[in-house]
């Protein structure tokens, strides 16, 4: 993880004191390419394997039910807040008007 923190942080310095020149504009395809290989080589890892296939299927169902649950739980705060909101507003009109 140490090795992870300061890639970024000597990156950032990189970037930052523009030791890169015009060599800078290669990042975001760099990048990108590095992303998708990452994904490539973790998919292959997964697909060897077997006990990660073999419970895919539940690992699927778990990741819907936490995404309904987090979207459930998104609306019924913003709902709530609204709640709040209204009769926040409501209170200030009716000081308004005493």
């Amino acid at each position: 993880m140490l090795t992870v923190i300061l890639s970024l942080a000597a990156g950032a310095i990189v970037g930052y004191l523009g030791l890169l020149g015009s060599k800078a504009r290669l990042a975001g395809p760099l990048a990108s390419a590095g992303v998708i290989l990452l994904l490539f080589l973790m998919g292959a890892k997964i697909g060897f394997d077997e006990e990660i296939m073999g419970s895919l299927a539940v690992m699927g169902l778990q990741a819907l039910a936490y995404a309904v649950a987090t979207i459930a739980g998104s609306i019924l705060l913003v709902w709530l807040w609204q709640l709040v909101e209204k009769r926040r507003q409501k209170g200030e009109a009716e000081r308004e008007e005493a």
